[in-house]
């Protein structure tokens, strides 16, 4: 029998009546709401080394040097890097306790991301598993779907919670501290589309993996990586381009395949007159099951390939073609093309796929207006 998920409280507090932990929070966009929980469940003097929230430009700059956006990757790394270095240099070993920074920077309103009116951020903690050892991270992206600022803060708290308590107590497990990432929000309230583990906690971690943990758990309907293997968001890789889409099982990608896809590329860039075209390597959670579940060995083994040839694969749940071309809409409004055979074809334009949407046919091949 499944047993419960502790609260955000109870999670606060375990952490606090832990004498190993002792970190700082830093703390942008949000209000303090990672560092209001800890300090209201109690102990926290145990815990919290510093709280500061760097709100204007120009104090952030000062700390964390000047950014091109204060919503972002570089951003996060850049408050992990100063708080870290800082904390370890006041403290190092004297404090007998393994250190940690907790850092997010989040905009809370008003964006028309994926439809909604909600928010999104940047959340990460670099932590040490030993005292004196060297640190671990994990940094992720999620989105805020409630409509109201105060929810939107509120969520971000609980997610920071969460996450502090997953990389502290599931570090060995990475399944379950993804599981873990939304307990007292639900998928309707916040969404992670990206997470990225490093150091010496997770040398065993593959990224690629845990990015298809999150569509498989649900945290997100869809996650990307570059041929290297680095996790992307899809609007790092995708935004303001042409975007020429294959979906496929890619087991293995066949020459016939490729020589399609390089037909394809080779039209689209002679009938846009763009070269800065984003090839897309789709894999849907039902091409890849084997019985009823996903064999990880075999997804490595095909995006391995993919990856040798230089493309970007995205990972989704999604059944029909126009659900994933209204999910890239979001992000350009540059052409998207379909690499597909004859079968694939009359698939596409069968009526039934879209029934349920008031255009139909024409709808569903449209995807919506992008406001990227």
């Amino acid at each position: 029998m499944a047993t419960e998920s502790p609260s955000a409280q109870e999670k606060a507090l375990r952490i606090n009546l832990d004498s190993n932990r002792f970190g700082t929070f830093a703390e942008i966009g949000a209000g303090q709401e990672v560092a209001r929980w800890f300090f209201h469940a109690g102990k926290a003097s145990a815990t919290v080394a510093k709280s500061i929230s760097a709100y204007d430009m120009s104090i952030s700059d000062g700390l964390y040097g000047p950014a091109g956006h204060y919503v972002s990757r570089p951003r996060l790394e850049s408050m992990l890097d100063r708080e870290y270095g800082e904390l370890a240099a006041r403290l190092g070993a004297s404090k007998g306790a393994r250190l940690f920074v907790y850092a997010d920077t989040v905009a809370t309103q008003g964006s028309k991301r994926h439809g909604s009116l909600g928010g999104h951020g940047w959340v990460g903690v670099r932590f040490q598993t030993e005292t004196g050892g060297e640190p671990s991270q994990i940094i992720a992206h999620v989105e805020m779907l409630d409509r109201h600022t105060v929810d939107q803060q509120e969520a971000a708290g609980r997610a920071g919670v969460n996450l502090l308590y997953g990389a502290f107590y599931h570090q060995d497990d990475p399944n379950a501290l993804i599981g873990g990432l939304l307990d007292g929000l639900g998928r309707e309230r916040l969404e992670v589309d990206l997470i990225k583990f490093s150091g010496p906690a997770f040398s065993g971690v593959d990224n690629r993996l845990m990015s298809l943990q999150l569509v498989q758990q649900s945290l997100t309907d869809v996650a990307s990586f570059t041929a290297q293997g680095e996790v992307v968001q899809s609007s790092e890789t995708v935004a303001r381009k042409p975007v020429l889409l294959v979906r496929g099982s890619f087991r293995p990608i066949t020459k016939v395949m490729h020589d399609a896809i390089d037909g394809a590329r080779e039209q689209f860039e002679q009938a846009w007159k763009k070269d800065d075209i984003a090839v897309v390597m789709e894999m849907t959670l039902h091409n890849l099951m084997s019985g009823e579940r996903v064999d990880h060995r075999d997804f490595l083994e095909r995006v391995d390939i993919l990856g040798t040839l230089g493309y970007l694969v995205m990972i989704s749940n999604y059944t029909t073609y126009d659900r994933v071309t209204q999910y890239l809409r979001h992000y350009t409004c540059e052409p998207i093309g379909i690499v597909v055979g004859i079968p694939i074809l009359r698939q596409i334009l069968d009526e039934k796929y879209y029934q349920d949407l008031n255009g139909g046919l024409m709808e569903g091949l449209a995807g919506c207006s992008a406001d990227p």
